[in-house]
């Protein structure tokens, strides 16, 4: 029997796309409300901000139409003091792939693009609150643990930053 795993290694099965947030909000909250409210819990009114009308927003939708992951990019409004100089940065959120297509390279893609749109925009450094779970995930993309692990909105997270 052919897996989607099988299909998604012989050949490229997903499709990504970026845009803003009045093109891509549809595709994004259906995956969001599936893993975010759905699957972990999350609290709805937790879900939904104001930093999604001003974010770079990325969708994975397999060839079948069906969108799978998502994750943004914040643009931080005030540059900090880095090693001594000023720099621009960002922060990425709500990264999430649906269970089934967890392990296909899906999130990967979705980093990747969301992390190529930072360099091109300039931004020195990445940051992003972990879901302790998906520690690794980000560890093994260059990213540093940045203080103690936390809680927000019921889940351990770990504050992470990239520089570029």
């Amino acid at each position: 029997m052919t897996t989607l795993k099988d299909l998604a290694q012989a050949q490229d099965v997903f499709e990504l796309i970026q845009g803003d947030w009045a093109t891509l909000k549809a595709d994004a909250e259906t995956v969001r409300r599936a893993v975010f409210i759905d699957e972990q819990g999350i609290d709805e009114s937790e879900e939904w901000d104001t930093d999604d009308e001003r974010s770079d927003h990325v969708i994975v939708r397999r060839q079948a139409g069906q969108v799978v992951g998502t994750g943004r990019l914040i643009p931080q409004d005030e540059p900090v003091s880095d090693v001594g100089r000023v720099c621009r940065l960002g922060r990425i959120g709500r990264m999430s792939v649906i269970k089934s297509c967890r392990g296909l390279g899906v999130g990967e893609r979705i980093l990747n693009a969301l992390l190529d749109t930072a360099r091109q925009k300039g931004f020195a450094r990445v940051e992003i609150s972990a879901q302790v779970a998906a520690q690794g995930f980000y560890s093994r993309a260059g990213f540093m643990a940045d203080g103690e692990v936390y809680d927000e909105v019921g889940i351990p997270h770990q504050a992470m930053f990239k520089q570029l």
